[in-house]
């Protein structure tokens, strides 16, 4: 992942920061799936950060990329799915090391939701039409997608 510099003014808990956690899985030209995480700010409608999600180690990464980009966030919010039960159980454990102390809530099935379920479609066409052949190929295709200047940055998923 690229790691940029932190801007003046980021640090810390951000005012009013709230990420939508979203795990999917993405495919590899091989066929084989890869778990990733997109985080959201459904507030300014951008994709703060994404990556692989299968390691601890990779999913640490993801957070400390987003905390980097956009501040520490007041609010964490996702659609709980059991096949990503254990990502979240790390999630909590990687910001609390972070010095957050909220819980991750679950988001309310309205306009948040479906512009994340579709914004999160537009980065894994997106993805898959670079068509990448191993992890790193997919990282970066993930990076191109939170770059600045890219149709996601702030993504091209309208409001509501």
């Amino acid at each position: 992942m690229t790691e940029p510099t932190q801007p003046s003014g980021t640090r810390g808990r951000a005012a009013m920061t709230t990420w939508h956690l979203h795990p999917t899985f993405l495919r590899l030209n091989d066929g084989i799936y890869v778990r990733v995480l997109l985080v959201f700010d459904p507030i300014t409608r951008q994709l703060v950060a994404a990556g692989p999600a299968e390691t601890t180690s990779e999913l640490n990464d993801v957070v400390r990329l987003a905390v980097i980009r956009a501040g520490e966030p007041t609010e964490l919010r996702h659609m709980p799915n059991p096949v990503f039960g254990d990502l979240e159980a790390n999630l909590m454990q990687i910001m609390a090391r972070q010095g957050f102390r909220h819980d991750i809530d679950a988001a309310d099935l309205g306009d948040e939701v479906v512009w994340v379920i579709g914004a999160a479609r537009d980065v894994s066409d997106t993805v898959q039409g670079s068509k990448p052949a191993t992890k790193a190929d997919l990282a970066a295709a993930l990076d191109q997608c939170t770059a600045a200047g890219s149709e996601h940055r702030p993504t091209t998923v309208p409001a509501g």
